[in-house]
């Protein structure tokens, strides 16, 4: 008589479901070191060393990965480890390549799709539905989504609703193949899809572009953290701010979000991808050490900034910027100043730029810490009745959107500054391994 699951060397063969399994005792063991990190976390702010991160990782992928057996089976002994081993790499490029936040956006979408057609008695994934049901299912939980059923009871926009309805779509094409939300042999909705978003895209509000700040506001932010009686926060946000505005950062480059970390692809700036440079005696420009005492760090010449994660192609560029010969109101001092206070306190070169310590206690610098003194400071220097900008368009994007304004009028062309905010130069040298984008003086602050 044959048997249905068979442990061999240590993995479980399942001849009905074929697929092959860690064996649950050593499943159990990973998720009991899983669960101990999510306590841990809970607890204190100490992270994982970063090779039993990865060891434990690299097991999961072994672990909870499973192969097609009908597959291998036609393959003769020798080939079989060469074919198991790009099969698991498949799978976990395949992860990797998913961003986190879009991967949990599909989920809760289709979860909500399953809620919306359950009660129709129609299978979520419209394998053998009708055309016209299909197509009643599809409209039908658009409108859902469009009241704010699935949400806090409040009406959403086109964009919304095209995002969900792209989701489960999605989900559909991992699942069998097939995307019934598109024309079949086209990247278009369903044209009744379509229309029915266009004509809610009508009805929506117009959207409210955020608007630029000039460079008073950052250094007003600066002069408030320098007061003797300011608290580090205050600090640590005047010299973000100040780098924001200079290095043309987004959102989630610099800061963290006041809820949970950010979980896309921006990767946030730590300490090791600072670098910093100094002009020696013969005039030629050196790296400052990394644990350089303070003094050498706050005269540097120039600092850079090492984009981890790819942007438009490039990945590993860095952005440089000159000293603009102000010792307080300049991106490198304010930079050195932020690095400086990670070391003294004990922080190592993969603690984050946004990371401060009051006292002993560790804290991150937050959107809403970084919105809430930019309006602060939009008000006090009333850009309402001196620049006509209402106080509810200047927002975080701000900082990004002054560089881009400016630098035309300092003779810049506007498709280099785009590529500048990116971290990436039309014309880009290889220098210290990494692809160089220097930031000129002509839009750095006179």
């Amino acid at each position: 008589m044959w048997a249905l699951v068979k442990d061999i060397l240590g993995f479980m063969f399942d001849g009905l479901g074929k697929t092959i399994w860690l064996e649950a005792p050593k499943q159990n063991a990973l998720l009991t070191i899983l669960h101990g990190w999510i306590k841990a976390a809970t607890r204190s702010r100490a992270g994982i060393p970063f090779d039993k991160f990865q060891s434990v990782i690299l097991k999961l992928c072994h672990a909870f990965i499973s192969i097609p057996s009908d597959l291998l089976d036609r393959l003769p002994a020798f080939q079989r480890p060469l074919y198991e081993s790009v099969f698991r790499a498949a799978d976990e490029a395949f992860v990797a390549g998913r961003v986190a936040a879009s991967t949990k956006k599909r989920e809760a979408q289709y979860a909500n799709w399953c809620a919306c057609v359950r009660p129709l008695g129609v299978g979520p994934l419209l394998q053998e539905t009708p055309f016209h049901h299909r197509v009643r299912c599809l409209t039908g939980f658009g409108s859902l989504t469009r009241s704010g059923y699935f949400g806090k009871g409040k009406q959403v926009q086109s964009r919304t609703v095209s995002t969900a309805i792209t989701a489960i779509g999605k989900t559909f094409a991992l699942a069998h193949g097939i995307n019934p939300t598109k024309t079949p042999g086209s990247d278009k909705l369903l044209p009744r899809l379509q229309e029915m978003l266009t004509g809610w895209g009508k009805q929506d509000p117009v959207t409210t572009k955020k608007l630029p700040v000039e460079v008073n506001i950052p250094e007003l932010l600066v002069r408030e953290g320098l007061c003797q009686t300011a608290a580090q926060q205050a600090k640590a946000i005047g010299d973000h701010t100040l780098v924001a505005w200079y290095y043309l950062l987004c959102n989630g480059e610099y800061i963290t979000k006041e809820y949970g970390a950010i979980d896309t692809q921006t990767e946030q700036f730590k300490a090791k991808d600072v670098m910093f440079f100094r002009h020696n005696a013969q005039g030629c420009l050196y790296q400052v050490p990394r644990r350089a005492n303070d003094a050498e760090i706050m005269t540097a010449n120039c600092a850079t900034l090492k984009l981890n994660n790819q942007k438009n192609g490039w990945k590993g560029v860095c952005i440089n910027h000159e000293h603009n010969g102000d010792d307080t109101f300049c991106a490198v001092c304010a930079l050195g100043r932020l690095y400086c206070h990670t070391l003294c306190k004990g922080g190592g070169m993969e603690t984050l730029l946004s990371t401060y310590w009051e006292g002993k206690t560790r804290q991150d610098v937050t959107d809403k810490d970084i919105r809430d003194s930019l309006k602060w400071a939009a008000a006090y220097l009333k850009y309402l009745p001196k620049r006509g900008i209402p106080i509810d368009l200047v927002d975080t994007h701000s900082f990004k959107l002054a560089g881009h304004v400016r630098l035309p009028y300092r003779g810049i062309p506007t498709h280099r500054s785009r590529r500048w905010a990116a971290g990436v130069a039309r014309r880009s040298k290889n220098i210290f391994g990494s692809s160089w984008c220097a930031i000129p003086r002509a839009c750095q602050r006179q």
